[in-house]
């Protein structure tokens, strides 16, 4: 019996720990959106709140599909009656992913930099 509790108590402490260090719908780590994104809290309560989620469902739901625009009813048609999650967003945000947008323009930037100063180069040898 005390193994059984103790077993159940780690299961509740491993729960636990994932819902305050990760995103439950799209399963990034604090750490991650630490680094890169407005924070693990901003995200979690702002661009993936499950409550919203849940709502964005129930609006799904009682609307009347000829009422929904081409991504509900792709999202609909996900849902029902197939319950498959593949809508929903996994080890993905739009924050990171803007980050990571900015990185390559810099990079992109630093590249022509380069090709122009040679351009520079050449031309002042002439």
């Amino acid at each position: 019996i005390i193994d059984a509790f103790s077993g159940m108590r780690d299961e509740q402490e491993q729960a636990s720990e994932d819902m305050n260090n990760r995103c439950f719908v799209c399963n990034l780590d604090r750490s991650q959106l630490d680094q890169h994104a407005a924070g693990f809290e901003h995200h979690v309560s702002l661009e993936h709140d499950p409550r919203m989620y849940l709502f964005f469902l129930l609006y799904l739901k009682t609307r009347p599909t000829e009422m929904l625009t081409g991504q509900e009813t792709h999202v609909k048609s996900c849902v029902w009656p197939s319950m498959s999650h593949s809508w929903i967003p996994r080890e993905a945000t739009l924050t990171l992913k803007d980050k990571g947008d900015d990185e390559t323009e810099v990079s992109r930037t630093k590249a022509a930099v380069v090709k122009l100063e040679g351009v520079v180069e050449t031309l002042a040898g002439h």
